[in-house]
């Protein structure tokens, strides 16, 4: 396991050049010819720099078992192998959607991804309304004690919360045991499910004040009227709306912070991946991203002792037009 951020150098051997081709997945991405540079004692290529364009971009979708979450998208890039022209292989790297730039956390996904937890929630807990998603690192098999679900590479996957108050998971391998605890919100609340900067699937339940707006973008020409038309007739319009955008926008509310959560909220505010829930539709998840751009990172003392909590826009994702 491999931080997107986190330089790959990738060390071919000790001659003048080499041809090598590298692949993604199994499926060739790249042939060239490298060459060793004045005064270093070997040939090598930064990984980063060729695969730009593949680690560019979320992947579309990614291993989730369980309905109706298939479109979940995996935090893992691909597995990128290097070799030789003649097939000998120097390097596999699997890269993985990690922007924590934490030297000790990268050191630690190489050097034992097992020993490594994706999620990191500002609230430890989820609502008893909606699914638990859980990311691993490593091909895994997990059990609830009702269900299990198993990948062979790394995964998200899908549990079902169940009526208890935490649901626990054991790694059916190890009989490690990890308890995500649960909470049943009254009223309406938003919940937000989004990719944190490790690369795991966490959410926050905004219980607080909340507010919905929708904005319309009009399109309009403006012709000659005939005005010696009567009824209802397009020749009478001086101007003709040919287009509406619409766009949604929800001002919300986190609920009250400690210091520690606070300083976890970078998770949410700075992702690239946010989904939307209601509990007016919990079975409506709708993509949105982060409108506010600039937000004050709070503390008990420079609130002079007050509760912490914060506000922010998200708006929705999808372009909706009549």
């Amino acid at each position: 396991m491999h931080p997107i951020w986190l330089r790959k150098t990738v060390t071919l051997g000790t001659g003048s050049d080499y041809e090598f081709y590298i692949t993604k997945d199994g499926a060739e991405i790249y042939r060239g010819h490298a060459y060793k540079r004045p005064g270093a004692s070997s040939v090598e290529v930064v990984l980063n720099d060729i695969c730009r364009d593949y680690l560019a971009a979320l992947p579309a979708s990614g291993s989730v078992v369980g309905a109706p979450y298939t479109a979940t998208p995996t935090p893992f890039v691909g597995t990128f192998s290097t070799y030789l022209a003649d097939n000998t292989i120097k390097d596999t790297t699997t890269f993985i959607l990690d922007w924590s730039y934490d030297e000790a956390r990268a050191a630690l996904l190489a050097l034992d991804p097992t020993a490594v937890i994706l999620e990191d929630p500002i609230v430890p807990e989820w609502s008893n309304d909606l699914p638990v998603l859980v990311t691993s690192p490593v091909a895994r098999e997990y059990s609830d004690g009702e269900d299990s679900a198993s990948s062979a590479k790394p995964a998200v996957f899908t549990f079902a919360p169940g009526s208890g108050a935490a649901l626990v998971l054991e790694d059916v391998d190890t009989g490690d045991e990890r308890t995500f605890p649960l909470r049943k919100f009254c009223g309406e609340w938003y919940a937000l499910v989004y990719l944190n900067a490790f690369g795991g699937w966490d959410q926050l339940v905004c219980d607080g004040r909340s507010l919905r707006s929708r904005s319309y973008d009009r399109r309009t020409i403006t012709r000659e009227a005939d005005n010696a038309a009567t009824g209802i007739s397009a020749a009478r319009r001086a101007v003709h709306t040919y287009g509406i955008s619409e766009a949604d926008r929800w001002q919300l509310s986190t609920p009250f912070l400690t210091d520690d959560q606070s300083a976890r909220m970078h998770h949410l505010l700075g992702s690239c991946e946010v989904w939307l829930v209601s509990s007016a539709d919990t079975s409506a998840w709708l993509p949105v991203t982060v409108e506010t751009d600039t937000v004050e990172v709070k503390t008990h003392a420079n609130q002079e002792g007050g509760m912490v909590a914060y506000s922010f826009t998200v708006k929705l994702a999808e372009e909706r037009r009549r």
